[in-house]
């Protein structure tokens, strides 16, 4: 049975704050790892009430929101809370902090924390966890996502009683509700003072406590994360006793455990949801929007002799791109074809009129012929870099791999694990043997324009897509404390400079489809492709 809806399956829990979430993110399509463990399920955990998920890749990180890897933060989110939540439509909500504010200057941020939380361990959660916190992850040590923002932002960190924490900027800002909403990096994470003291960073990171509705109960690095509910949870209990993310890297594998009942969800790519069409345990929900699929070129602003390094080969490469193919083929027509990376309908400054980089051989050859590729050049090779983790990556890697073949542009797809790919993308300057390499990215739904530009163009970003552009530096750095308005004619000069640069190359919006046994009673889909501890929102029967 299939259902391709923007469905909504409300659970029957208390109203809650819901943040926003990203296609899952790793934790439901994660990037790949070797292989399934397929480890089998203990009688005490057949015993309990327990979701069990199918999840590409489980992390062989720890859980340590300040050092975990990017792409698995939204394994450990259910441990965790976030300050701040955002709903499914981009409106800032109570997380464990009831009321914020920027003063008028926008150079104080005051926060007021929820009473009577509590951390697993029975201690209480104050002000001087957010201020350890917070000071933690802009530390040497950190290596958490938002680091480079938060740090450029705290001047200071007041405390003046248990509820309240008054957080002083070095320069107006009105993005920081953003940074303390986001589960996704973990920015917004609050972790205890008390604890991590007692026991160190190493400790902490294998024996984690939060206040989030789930407690670690065991984990096996690239095989299993076990987590049991929080009875104490200041928004109650999670109405099922368990919680399994089993690493099941192969989608077929995937499927026979979907059909023998031993998982109970997963996501499944566009062109295998038919095979449950006619189950009674199965359906197949479709969420719309989940991220916004991309190739990034590494280092187009460095000099190797790489083909890529020229903003001409980079145009050849999107116009012989054929997204109409990819949105039929590949993903069933559950994508939308991208005209702009890193917005959405939603986002101030998206145009929905801004068209889609049309298919045209002939103009991506006579840009090849304008640039003298391949003659022109010490390496005319593009390296496609694969880290499959996504239901889609290699197909759609394969695919446009073919396209550009066709034009005559040399391709060789290389295949990379994801911990080594985000080392490499992260790297600026980019490494010589990264510098001009084509990887497909898929950042997450954003609601933060400057989240969704800021790490990727400016110079000084850790990405560093484009150097050199001061019009493009400063208009980026603008967001920053740009109201809406003013975003939006910001965020379309941004996105005119970055197509002209070819460095980002839009694909498509894709869906993504979740396989979902009658095991679960309900659970709200509005938080697929959105941020947050999306696992509490389930119900089993």
């Amino acid at each position: 049975m299939k259902r391709t809806t923007n469905m909504k399956r409300v659970t029957k829990f208390p109203s809650v704050p819901v943040l926003v979430l990203s296609v899952l993110l790793v934790a439901l399509s994660g990037l790949a790892g070797c292989g399934s463990k397929d480890t089998p399920v203990s009688a005490g955990e057949e015993a309990a009430k327990t979701l069990r998920v199918g999840v590409i890749t489980v992390s062989d990180e720890p859980f340590d929101p300040a050092l975990v890897n990017l792409d698995y933060v939204e394994q450990i989110q259910p441990l965790y809370d976030s300050l701040l939540n955002v709903d499914e439509n981009g409106n800032y909500t109570p997380g464990l902090a009831e009321e914020w504010s920027l003063s008028e200057d926008r150079l104080t941020y005051t926060l007021k924390l929820r009473e009577g939380v509590k951390f697993h361990d029975g201690s209480v959660l104050t002000s001087e966890d957010v201020k350890f916190t917070l000071e933690y992850y802009i530390s040497d040590t950190s290596r958490q996502a938002d680091a480079v923002l938060l740090k450029r932002f705290i001047a200071s960190i007041d405390t003046p009683d248990a509820q309240t924490a008054v957080i002083h900027f070095t320069a107006p800002c009105t993005e920081f509700n953003y940074l303390l909403s986001e589960g996704s990096t973990g920015s917004g994470i609050i972790i205890p003072k008390a604890y991590f003291e007692k026991v160190g960073a190493e400790a902490f990171a294998q024996d984690p406590v939060g206040t989030g509705p789930f407690k670690l109960e065991s984990f096996a690095a690239g095989d299993k994360i076990v987590y049991a509910a929080n009875e104490d949870y200041w928004q109650g209990a999670p109405a099922y006793d368990k919680l399994i993310l089993r690493q099941i890297t192969d989608e077929s594998t995937r499927i026979a455990e979907l059909q023998a009942g031993n998982i109970d969800f997963a996501p499944i790519g566009a062109a295998n949801a038919s095979i449950f069409e006619n189950s009674e345990d199965i359906v197949i929900e479709t969420v719309d929007y989940s991220s916004s699929l991309a190739v990034f070129i590494s280092g187009g602003y460095q000099d190797t002799g790489k083909a890529t390094q020229n903003a001409g080969i980079r145009l050849a490469l999107s116009a012989a791109i054929d997204r109409d193919a990819l949105v039929d083929g590949i993903f069933e027509g559950q994508a939308k074809a991208a005209g702009a990376y890193g917005v959405f309908p939603f986002t101030p400054g998206y145009e929905t009129e801004r068209s889609v980089p049309a298919h045209d051989p002939e103009k991506a050859k006579a840009l090849l012929a304008e640039a003298n590729y391949p003659d022109a050049f010490e390496d005319p090779v593009v390296t496609l870099y694969d880290a499959p983790g996504r239901v889609y990556s290699t197909e759609v890697a394969q695919a446009i791999a073919g396209d550009w073949e066709s034009v005559g542009i040399q391709v060789e797809i290389v295949s990379i694990d994801p911990i080594t790919l985000g080392t490499e993308y992260t790297t600026n300057p980019a490494n010589e043997s990264f510098a001009g390499a084509a990887y497909l990215f898929d950042p997450p739904r954003k609601y933060s324009l400057h989240d969704a530009f800021g790490p990727f163009f400016p110079s000084n970003s850790y990405f560093g897509l484009i150097q050199g552009d001061d019009v493009l530096d400063k208009d980026v750095e603008a967001l920053l404390s740009q109201n809406d308005a003013e975003r939006a004619t910001t965020v379309v000069e941004i996105l005119d400079r970055i197509d002209a640069s070819g460095v980002s190359i839009p694909l498509v919006y894709p869906s993504t489809n979740y396989a979902v046994s009658s095991k679960v009673k309900s659970w709200d889909s509005t938080v697929a492709a959105h941020y947050g501890n999306w696992f509490y929102h389930f119900e089993l029967n």
